[in-house]
């Protein structure tokens, strides 16, 4: 078995180029072709088929170790090439943690490698440019392992950052994105559009920044400065809008999974390093089974 986390950590700045370059084409060529298989691509939505397994990981935020023991003991990399298994990243890759570059090096080169099963997700840390957040440590990250020609890989990293989805769904069953709710989306083609109606329409910027609340209803101003909490009358809202069960998302901290609005919303936390936690998870799921709610997935999550 390759392993990954060796091989970037090894990898020089050719071989860095060379994977965020193939990568960042297969994303735009991905876009072009409408997707791969039975994977539907349109604009930055992902339709799944509804058989086959789903691992969904978390944010990881430069989180190397998390990452692989998470590929490891899910034997990811046996199981791409043996078993219907899609893999989803729900964003986040860098910033806070020690091995940035590296974790974007594993997740372009998986998705080199298996194209048609593996899908990244884009987080608030690869948000539009126009978008700005904090702490944003990459550039330092990427000039302490290449020097000053880091600066050219960042950029071929941030222009690869336009071209991750931002959503997936499996009908009637969930929906996938990191953060939450856009709260004036009113259907799943604005969803699939959001990046292109940026910053004309709050959809994208709120797909990466929201957050569920409890106890409110509507929509309202996020202590982090930038999109809004959202109550249980907005999330029941989007769900049957986009005929989905359950809401699976990323983007806030907890120990491995969270659930909100009564097990319609699970959270997956995927890094423990940045933020000295003691926990992190990953989440697997049956395409073909009935859709869970979030207490029911949070229940089988796996922990390391």
């Amino acid at each position: 078995m390759i392993d990954l986390a060796e091989r970037a950590l090894g990898a020089g700045y050719e071989e860095f180029q060379g994977i965020i370059g193939q990568g960042l084409a297969l994303l735009e060529e991905e876009r072009r072709r409408g997707g791969w298989g039975d994977v539907v691509v349109d604009g930055g939505l992902i339709t799944l088929p509804d058989r086959g397994r789903l691992l969904c990981i978390g944010d990881l935020h430069g989180d190397l170790e998390s990452l692989s023991l998470i590929l490891e003991r899910a034997d990811v990399l046996g199981r791409l090439k043996t078993e219907p298994l899609y893999l989803i990243f729900l964003g986040d890759y860098g910033d806070r943690g020690r091995f940035s570059p590296e974790v974007y090096y594993v997740a372009f080169y998986l998705k080199l490698l298996h194209r048609e099963r593996v899908f990244l997700l884009r987080g608030n840390h690869e948000g539009p440019h126009d978008v700005p957040f904090y702490p944003y440590d990459l550039p330092q990250s990427f000039r302490s392992r290449f020097g000053r020609v880091g600066e050219s890989l960042l950029g071929q990293v941030r222009r690869a950052w336009n071209s991750l989805h931002h959503a997936a769904i499996v009908p009637g069953k969930y929906c996938i994105l990191h953060g939450g709710v856009p709260t004036e989306a009113g259907s799943l083609a604005e969803v699939a559009r959001a990046h292109e109606e940026h910053p004309r329409k709050p959809h994208l910027v709120e797909i990466l920044w929201n957050d569920p609340r409890e106890g409110i209803r509507g929509a309202h101003a996020s202590a982090r400065g930038i999109g809004k909490y959202f109550g249980k009358d907005l999330t029941e809202r989007f769900l049957q809008m986009t005929g989905a069960r359950t809401l699976i998302r990323g983007h806030e901290v907890c120990m491995g999974v969270k659930t909100n609005h009564e097990n319609r919303i699970l959270t997956v936390f995927s890094c423990r390093e940045p933020y000295g936690i003691p926990e992190a998870a990953w989440l697997e799921v049956d395409l073909s089974a009935r859709a869970l709610d979030a207490g029911d997935l949070a229940a089988s999550a796996h922990f390391i």
